[in-house]
């Protein structure tokens, strides 16, 4: 949680707020295998302005908001689970009991869900099944590049009438509530979310395209600006010694070794001949 928190302050500060509401999502891999997963709903002075209201009514309203947002999603996730025929009792009883579902207001007063899943499988478990090219290879001549081109990586929330990204329930769910209290005047301030992604992860051998790279206190944050929360696609590399090459190198500096010392040693007997003579 504290990364996340970490995370939603960082962005406040490296983004100035657009449309008024900021929507940060992302996947926190943490050293120990489990996922967090996360959604961050964060505004400024702006949006109070805007809004007609004080800092502690807004934030009295993300709290509200939070703590329904869990209770449903527990609700929904539970139901998947149980409902799933393909899996054992006993696998229905480990999945329930991997996911932790959490709700804050952060220092900066930024709301803050979190979802933490004992496994990675148990987090693909709930992600949208998305887009995921076959690996590409781009070759260099010492190294080359294994290219993976994927959706954000996010789990999905099923109501009755329709399947939301998780940032874009969370979104919809506290935008819905602000104009319960404020009335249906307040859409102008809150309806152009502005939506980031971010991977986190401690291997530093992962590359991305991603629009702002940082490593801080043991993670590396990789973080996407997002236009289409649904369809947007990023793209995840890893760099590779390229064997073939090194093999083959190797291979020639032996051969001029042995060479080297081949000659050398001739050159001494020959040496040696000629002094005998």
């Amino acid at each position: 949680m504290k990364k996340i928190i970490i995370v939603a302050i960082m962005f406040l500060v490296w983004t100035p707020l657009c449309g008024f509401i900021n929507v940060d999502y992302g996947a926190v891999v943490n050293k120990n295998g489990t996922i967090s997963e996360y959604v961050t709903i964060s505004s400024d002075q702006n949006t109070l302005d805007e809004l007609t209201i004080n800092q502690e009514a807004f934030n009295n309203i993300l709290s509200k908001s939070g703590g329904e947002i869990i209770d449903i999603v527990k609700l929904i996730f539970t139901n998947k689970i149980n409902t799933d025929e393909t899996l054992s009792l006993t696998t229905k009883q480990l999945y329930r009991n991997g996911v932790i579902l959490s709700a804050q207001l952060s220092e900066n007063n930024s709301l803050v869900i979190n979802f933490k899943f004992s496994s990675a499988k148990l987090w693909q478990y709930f992600c949208k099944s998305g887009t995921e090219t076959e690996i590409e290879y781009d070759y260099s001549f010492l190294t080359y590049d294994a290219i993976n081109n994927i959706n954000p990586r996010i789990s999905e929330i099923k109501t009755e009438s329709k399947t939301y990204l998780t940032p874009q329930f969370v979104y919809n769910y506290v935008s819905t509530e602000i104009t319960n209290e404020l009335g249906e005047e307040a859409l102008t301030a809150i309806e152009n979310p502005k939506y980031t992604y971010s991977y986190i992860t401690t291997k530093k051998r992962i590359h991305t395209n991603a629009t702002e790279q940082i490593y801080f206190n043991g993670y590396c944050y990789h973080t996407w600006e997002i236009e289409d929360v649904e369809n947007s696609v990023i793209k995840i590399y890893t760099t590779h010694a390229n064997s073939t090459v090194w093999y083959l190198i190797a291979l020639g500096l032996t051969s001029v070794f042995m060479l080297t010392i081949y000659l050398k040693t001739k050159s001494r007997k020959n040496n040696s001949a000629d002094k005998s003579v």
